[in-house]
């Protein structure tokens, strides 16, 4: 059997061993998806090209039983070897499938000192040599960036992931390629040399300690590839989209529209388009607490009791007046939500087949407590359920743990499970903000 021919078998035998399913093999490599996983979108989502000029490598990494990371992208062996996927977290406003090459990486250099070329990780590093596959376009500001090894205890290092790596790699970086490998993506890894003793979580610690310092010192932004689904939330086939535009019926004010465009534009950014659509609410909290103000005052003057001549009265017109300054953030929420809503609209939503378990006890999203969504619950119920979820939800993104104000609200991080999962709620919070404009046009 020739010498390629035995080597793809053994790589075969060894990923179906690992818990690989190979679906398809070509000249290129072989395709191979978690056993599991949906083959019909393979492809699209976990279809992982192994090179054929790497398979020596593969195998010897494949013995030292390598596994995948909980968190993030990337897989660890039982000799305490890390390797961590990375992605520049910038493009994840519009677009995941930009390069990771950039200008301030290609400038980035390795420490000089001796001690980095008598390490003796770097000859085991197995990275592949990307300057072989990857045309970089003709431009100053892209450069291939350099392996940088950082000796120390444990060594790290900042290079081209290893043919291990492609089978633990995020969707947007696996693509299938045939002959021309000048399209093969390039992707950055971090590497971890620990012992056995080292965990995934104090490895993690290490990388980001690491990324920090790339980015405060060195200017170069790279952020850990979370283990996360960015699809299209189920919750937007709910819009009511047309197709026929209309001369605006709508006025509203430049601030609240370019509020509202800004979150439609990062909606791959699910934390920060959550806090753009609030703030389209809270543009209107002062109008909706002086409307709510106004109508306590109308209703104390109008009382068949209330007297003008008495002091008591008057002190109660004042109290009720003054209150209006001490109303809290989640209060003004409340008083917004309950005055604009379309509870109907909302009620549907909430209590579809497709979003219900969400909101509910089983959802996943940690909240104070869960909306109840029986047919029994009142209006007025379902809607301060509804404003103090928002409200929670946007504590755990602005308020860091530590702040004991919001000791019950764990910080929400923009690129968890968690951020991800909120598209139901940006739905919720897109529709008030639309019955808030609609409402104060």
């Amino acid at each position: 059997m020739p010498e390629d021919d035995t080597s793809r078998s053994m790589v075969r035998t060894l990923l179906e061993e690992k818990g690989f399913s190979i679906v398809d093999e070509h000249n290129s490599g072989i395709l191979t998806i978690p056993q599991g996983e949906d083959t019909s979108t393979a492809w699209a989502r976990r279809g992982a090209i192994v090179i054929d000029d790497h398979f020596e490598e593969l195998v010897e990494q494949l013995r030292e039983n390598p596994s995948p990371l909980e968190e993030f992208h990337g897989f660890q062996t039982s000799n305490g070897y890390f390797e961590f996927y990375v992605e520049n977290p910038s493009i994840q406003l519009y677009r995941r499938s930009t390069p990771i090459y950039s200008g301030r990486l290609g400038k980035l250099t390795a420490p000089t000192n001796s001690d980095t070329f008598n390490c003796q990780h770097i000859a085991g590093a197995r990275s592949i040599d990307m300057s072989r596959y990857t045309q970089v376009p003709d431009r100053p500001s892209a450069r291939l960036p350099e392996p940088i090894h950082l000796p120390g205890a444990p060594c790290v290092e900042l290079s081209w992931g290893t043919a291990c790596a492609r089978l633990y790699s995020p969707g947007e970086l696996r693509i299938r390629f045939e002959q021309d490998r000048s399209q093969l993506r390039p992707d950055l890894t971090i590497k971890i040399f620990g012992t056995e003793q080292l965990s995934e979580a104090e490895a993690m610690k290490i990388a980001s300690s690491f990324l920090y310092e790339l980015a405060a010192r060195n200017g170069a932004l790279l952020a850990l590839a979370p283990r996360t689904e960015n699809t299209q939330s189920p919750a937007k086939k709910h819009r009511t989209i047309v197709d026929e535009v209309r001369y605006p019926s709508t006025r509203i004010n430049s601030e609240v529209s370019e509020l509202f465009q800004f979150a439609e534009a990062v909606n791959l950014n699910r934390p920060l388009s959550f806090l753009s659509y609030y703030q389209v609410l809270e543009y209107y909290f002062p109008l909706a607490t002086t409307q709510d103000t106004v109508r306590r005052l109308r209703k104390e003057i109008r009382d068949v009791r209330f007297n003008p001549d008495a002091n008591e009265d008057l002190l109660r017109v004042v109290k009720i007046a003054g209150a209006s300054a001490r109303v809290t953030e989640e209060e003004q929420l409340k008083l917004l939500v309950h005055e604009v809503a379309d509870e109907t609209r909302i009620r549907e939503f909430v209590m579809h087949e497709d979003v219900r378990a969400h909101f509910g006890k089983r959802g996943k999203i940690t909240v104070r407590q869960p909306i109840n969504t029986g047919q029994s619950i009142s209006s007025a119920a379902l809607l301060t359920q509804v404003a103090e979820r928002i409200y929670f939800i946007r504590n755990r993104i602005v308020h860091s743990k530590d702040d004991p104000r919001f000791a019950d609200a764990p910080i929400l991080l923009p690129r968890s499970g968690e951020a991800e999962a909120l598209g139901p709620d940006i739905e919720v919070v897109r529709m008030l903000a639309i019955d808030a404009i609609s409402y104060f046009q």
